[in-house]
């Protein structure tokens, strides 16, 4: 009965952090703009690419 219980705790927190993790459409908005101001894909900010010209290693 405990491993069940802390089962289900884990799953509510995950399920918690889920939701809590995806960006706000005001977010979505920003970093769609900082992408096209660098000159790149708008949905750069969901790939590997930052919206920087700086390289990964300076970041």
């Amino acid at each position: 009965m405990k491993f069940l219980a802390t089962i289900i705790l884990f799953a509510f927190i995950a399920l918690l952090g889920q939701g809590s993790a995806e960006p706000s459409r005001n977010d979505i908005s920003v970093y769609e703009k900082l992408c096209q101001t660098f000159g790149l894909e708008k949905d750069c900010w969901t790939t590997a690419n930052p919206p920087t010209k700086r390289p990964l290693a300076d970041i």
